[in-house]
């Protein structure tokens, strides 16, 4: 599935929005590339028991919380998710699986060396990072529910890849990794942004 030819490896979804001068810079690798996992099913990821957030709730004192203060207690309070459940998580659809397996076959049409992928812990994050690029290796600093989430993956953006290749990150929207005051950039998912991580990090922004 994806592109069979450079011109359509180039148009090819997660790559339109990257230039020509991108993909060169990539071709030579030094880059690390921040995808927003494939497209999912509608749904939202769910706790294995409501019981735990219920005895959270109770033990503030407070009967009546409001939307963002449930966010910050299932965050902070409740133990770690399940993340080898997926079937209590948003996961990818058919379109997403084949739009991941495509970017993959796009990365080797344009000679684009990968030689380190990090992904989220979530299901829909490692998948795009297996079908894309046959190898990952999960980390809790790409998962979109740590508070402090963008103090994890800053010093990820400052790594140097290893030299002539690229390193991928697969992970969730900018806007939930507390990034979007840095990169004024919006990422549909399955689209990635490029940073170089010899600049700081906001001057870090490639192209995306």
């Amino acid at each position: 599935y994806g592109p069979a030819n450079q011109e359509e490896a180039l148009s090819f979804h997660p790559l339109d929005p990257l230039s020509s001068d991108t993909i060169d810079k990539l071709q030579s690798g030094g880059y690390i590339v921040y995808f927003r996992h494939e497209a999912t099913q509608a749904g939202t990821d769910q706790q294995k028991s409501t019981e735990v957030l219920e005895t959270k709730r109770n033990a503030t004192g407070v009967e009546d919380l409001n939307q963002t203060q449930k966010r910050v207690l299932n965050k902070t309070q409740i133990p770690e998710w399940n993340y080898d459940d997926c079937s209590l998580q948003r996961n990818l659809d058919i379109a997403g699986w084949r739009r991941a397996i495509g970017t993959g076959n796009a990365f080797d049409i344009l000679d684009i060396s990968v030689s380190q992928v990090l992904s989220s812990p979530w299901c829909r994050c490692f998948k795009t990072a297996q079908l894309a690029f046959h190898q990952y290796q999960t980390t809790p600093d790409l998962d979109y529910a740590k508070t402090d989430n963008r103090e994890r993956l800053e010093p990820i953006l400052q790594q140097e890849p290893k030299s002539g290749s690229n390193t991928a990150l697969v992970a969730h929207s900018l806007g939930s990794m507390e990034l979007g005051d840095v990169f004024d950039v919006s990422l549909n998912e399955g689209q990635c942004l490029v940073v170089d991580p010899s600049e700081p990090l906001q001057n870090a922004l490639v192209d995306g």
